[in-house]
């Protein structure tokens, strides 16, 4: 074989090569484009079904958007039960292998008054709680005329990949509220929120 490759004029050679690289780099492409494509909402508060690949979140009969205006205090223990401030939805993987994902906040819009501690979120993945406040997430972006927003700024709501079995699915709940702390708290209670969670799929 190596010997009627070497009776092979220089020309056949070279065009036989770069036949096998654009051939690898094809499969190569393909297989990461399968591992990294994203899932995310819409961009308009409906309802919505969105998917790539073998990864969906669904948010059933909830508007995918997270809208808050003129909240109340209460108490952590409140909070936990309370059905006006939480948006439910649900992670299902109906492929032949395992994923990993990461939740975001995206298309967010926030008044300046709520970037504070006492604002606080509770994100519940299967389980699993993970939780902070407005201000770790907004602290020191810009304001725009007492408002920060992005639609192509995304803000990670998890530091780690988050793995689904195939053909399984994740119950997932995001709670918002403001902490009462028996202070003055006026200033938190006239502001607004928006925002949607996003899913994006990790090569794994």
């Amino acid at each position: 074989m190596n010997e009627e490759i070497r009776k092979l004029p220089k020309r056949n050679i070279v065009l036989y090569l770069s036949i096998v690289v654009v051939l690898i780099s094809l499969t190569f492409k393909a297989s990461y484009a399968f591992f990294t494509a994203s899932v995310e909402n819409t961009t308009t508060p409906t309802n919505s079904v969105v998917q790539t690949a073998e990864l969906k979140i669904n948010f059933g009969s909830n508007a995918s958007y997270i809208n808050a205006t003129d909240l109340s205090l209460m108490t952590a223990e409140e909070a936990a039960t309370s059905t006006n401030n939480v948006s439910r939805f649900k992670v299902t993987n109906t492929g032949s292998v395992a994923g990993k994902y990461r939740l975001y906040l995206s298309n967010y819009s926030i008044t300046e008054n709520l970037v504070h501690a006492d604002f606080k979120w509770k994100l519940t993945v299967n389980g699993t709680n993970y939780t902070g406040t407005f201000y770790d997430l907004f602290n020191g972006k810009t304001a725009t005329d007492g408002v920060i927003a992005s639609s192509t700024v995304d803000i990670p709501l998890v530091s780690s990949d988050i793995s689904l079995a195939n053909n399984s699915e994740h119950d997932c709940e995001f709670r918002i509220w403001i902490e009462e702390t028996e202070q003055n708290q006026i200033g938190l209670t006239n502001g607004s929120f928006s925002g949607q969670i996003k899913l994006i799929a990790i090569n794994n």
